[in-house]
This record gives structure tokens, sequence and C-alpha cells, in this order.
């Protein structure tokens, strides 16, 4: 089974590295990394990951993963044509295809998710909506064949529903067991819907990197 993860400069590590653990405890999970060049990626924190391949040697997998990442570097994937058409090339066999986090505005621009509901950011909804999908509020989304998830801890939920899928619930349910996934956020502020205030808002806006 061939997992393609798309990598870029500027990505967010987690977007990619959640799914990419629970998926690597698959006895026949064959995970290829690929950048637009085939040369290493350099994460929004400075994490390097290095490519197994280039795009243009990737002709078709099972499964595709799209990461999200800084809004300087999804413009720059936006406006890449060479990848928009991977990811149509992709999609067109995939047997899944996912995303994490603003992922879901790449596979929305490359038309995948037209008329399809998605799940993304919090801060990505409205440029979701104008590249065609609906967002929506749950953690891990399912529409189809299309698998998205939220924030950047969602990667790791969505690639253990992925695992459950592929093999099972009761192999899914071994591999979080094997990973001892049992999230208890310090401060219980994650869900917008309930956390969400002009005070932290701003905080994100003007103290985080974006």
């Amino acid at each position: 089974m061939r997992i393609a993860l798309l990598v870029y400069d500027g990505m967010t590590a987690l977007d990619a590295v959640g799914p990419y653990d629970s998926l690597s405890r698959l006895p026949e999970a064959d995970i290829v990394t690929a950048s637009p060049d085939g040369g290493p990626a350099t994460c929004g924190g400075g994490i390097v990951i290095q490519a197994a391949a280039a795009l243009a040697d990737v002709d078709a997998a099972d499964v595709l993963i799209v990461p999200g990442g800084m809004a300087s570097a999804l413009r720059a994937m936006l406006g890449d044509g060479a990848v928009m058409d991977w990811l149509r090339r992709i999609d067109q066999t995939s047997r899944y295809t996912c995303s994490v986090c603003t992922g879901a505005l790449l596979l929305a621009s490359a038309g995948v998710l037209r008329n399809r509901t998605a799940a993304t950011h919090w801060r990505a909804h409205d440029a979701l909506t104008a590249l065609g999908a609906t967002p929506a509020t749950d953690r891990v989304h399912v529409d189809g064949k299309y698998l998205t998830s939220g924030g950047v801890t969602a990667g790791i939920d969505m690639g253990l529903a992925l695992c459950g899928l592929l093999v099972g619930r009761e192999l899914g349910e071994a591999i979080e067991l094997s990973m001892h996934y049992a999230p208890q956020p310090p401060f219980g502020t994650g869900d917008p819907a309930t956390a969400l205030t002009p005070a932290r808002r701003k905080l994100i806006e003007e103290r985080l990197r974006n």
C-alpha cells in the first residue's frame, strides 16, 4: 500500500508527522515523502524533513496526505501549477485523499474538494469557502474518499481514523494504544466553538508565527 505524503518548505511539521506516525505502524505501508523538487523541506519551525522523491517521480498512490503550513508557504504552493497538477493526478486513482489543517486549501485549490464538505483550521474557513468547498467543524471529516482534519493535532486523529478504514477497527485500536494516544490538553482552549475570544484571537494574530 503506497502512501504519498507531500512535504514542502514552510509546512507545519506535525501536520505531516502526526499521520505519518500512525500509518508507519502498518506493516504493509510504503510511505513516500515527496517534495516539489525532491529536495529537503524546511518546516515553518525550522525542522528539516528529507523528501524521498520528487513529485514528478510519484505517479500514483493508494493514499495521498497533504499537510498545511504557514500562510506564505501556502500562497507559494497555491501558485505552483506543477503542484496543483500533481495533486489532481494522484487524486484520480487514490483510494483515500487526506489533508491536515490548511492542507485542505491546497486540495480545494486543485479542485478536488469542489462542492464537498471539508475540515480545516478555523481561521481558514472563509478561504476554503472561496475555493468552492464547505467548511466542516468536526475534528475529522469524511466525505466519500476524502478525509480532512481541523487544526494541527487533528492530523493524529485523522491518521488513526484512516488506519481503521484501511485495516479495520481492531488493528486501528491497537495502533492507538501502541501510541499511548490519550491527550489531556492542559488549558482546554483548543476548541474555537467554546474558547475563542477577541483577546485570544488578537494574541494569535499579533504574537504567534503564522
